[in-house]
């Protein structure tokens, strides 16, 4: 880890084991930002990126802090190995530093009044995808104006911040921690942020799901297939599917994972289904077969014979091997959701059929909405576990 120091205004590198206490920078990106070798060359310093480190630099020595990191000249962007060395990295430097100064160059802050609080919700900092995690991660967040005047703290200001990034109070004020939350309720908060690069909205979640994958730029929204992957290799958190996409069903690719993050901007809210309740899907392992992703589904899985899609779905006990055949639709439900807290939970499910010409193999018909049940309704058991796959079903 590369860091400044604060009264030399030199960098050194450092690791694991002799990190010094540091604080970190968080900020949208301008025309005149500070590359590592522009620093290095002194250029560029007069500019808004140099006068932006500077005042970085100020502040965290007057609170006798002697070593900071700021993105833009910290990483010398022009090795891969070492940008993907901090991308990968990022989430972790963020959780250990000492203070995190949130940099908001859009908003003027006068006085702790409705129009200044405005201003800040409307600042385009909360629409940036790596913003996210520099907002979670650190314990001590810290927000400036454009004249690195102070507004406030993360615990101050956690209904605005709430108001503004749909996050609930409870992670921003650490009561609970952000990689608690289940894989849906985390992509919501992703789901309308935006990123420079493509690629990079699926790449600055890495450290909000605790995983870690190389960078492929280029790749495009793979990178978003390929992060899914990776999440569904760890334990068990079938929320991944509770997504829905609002564009026509014939243009989906992808009929298991979700295409890009916007699909899951409806699943905010969901949480965990406990190992224990009934009717919950819950995977330990994933294989990715040439069959399609594979699963062991619970004795608590639901099933809907098709016959009865006319009028309220009848619920019926099958043996395993009655899934065999094409006739019969399967319910699987992901965790639930109370969209208030006087309102009940209710269960999040969505629905698979059967693949003509396979005897387990399943994919999604309907990929424009999930399924909400009420907590009372009656969930029939299988005779035993069964494994199934759940296809990714190409249209041309």
């Amino acid at each position: 880890m590369r860091l400044l120091n604060t009264t030399s205004f030199e960098f050194k590198e450092f690791f694991d084991t002799n990190i010094p206490q540091y604080a970190i920078l968080s900020h949208r990106w301008g025309d005149q930002e500070v590359s590592h070798q522009d620093f290095l060359d002194s250029k560029n310093m007069e500019g808004e990126g140099g006068v932006k480190i500077q005042n970085c630099c100020a502040l965290a020595k007057r609170r006798h802090i002697r070593w900071v990191w700021v993105d833009t000249c910290c990483i010398d962007k022009k090795s891969s190995a070492e940008l993907s060395e901090a991308i990968n990295s990022m989430y972790r430097w963020y959780v250990n530093a000492i203070e995190c100064y949130v940099h908001l160059s859009d908003v003027r802050w006068i006085k702790d009044d409705e129009a200044s609080r405005e201003m800040f919700r409307r600042s385009k900092w909360f629409t940036r995808g790596w913003t996210l995690q520099e907002l979670l991660a650190p314990f001590n967040v810290e927000f400036f104006d454009c004249q690195w005047g102070y507004i406030g703290d993360k615990q101050r200001l956690f209904h605005e911040i709430s108001t503004v990034t749909g996050i609930h109070a409870d992670y921003l004020g650490n009561a609970k921690h952000e990689q608690d939350a289940c894989v849906a309720e985390t992509m919501s908060w992703v789901s309308e942020r935006e990123t420079s690069r493509t690629e990079d909205l699926a790449y600055c979640m890495l450290g909000l799901f605790n995983v870690n994958m190389p960078l492929l730029y280029g790749e495009g929204k793979k990178a978003f297939k390929r992060l899914q992957q990776e999440i569904m290799k760890k334990p068990g958190d079938a929320s991944i599917f509770a997504w829905a996409s609002d564009k026509p069903v014939l243009d989906m690719e992808d009929r298991i994972l979700a295409l890009w993050p916007d699909a899951f901007k409806n699943s905010r809210g969901i949480q965990y289904l406990e190992h224990e309740h009934v009717g919950s899907l819950w995977f330990n392992t994933v294989f990715h077969t040439h069959k399609g992703l594979q699963y062991y589904v619970p004795a608590q899985t639901s099933v809907v014979d098709r016959k009865y899609q006319a009028g309220p779905p009848e619920k019926i006990l099958l043996e395993p091997e009655d899934l065999e055949c094409g006739r019969h639709e399967l319910i699987l439900k992901l965790g639930y959701v109370q969209r208030s807290g006087e309102d009940p939970k209710k269960f999040i499910a969505i629905r698979l059929q059967k693949l003509p010409g396979f005897r387990r193999t399943w994919f999604r018909p309907d990929c424009t909405r999930f399924d909400e049940y009420s907590p009372g309704m009656t969930w029939p058991r299988l005779a035993k576990n069964m494994k199934i796959y759940l296809q990714d079903v190409r249209w041309e």
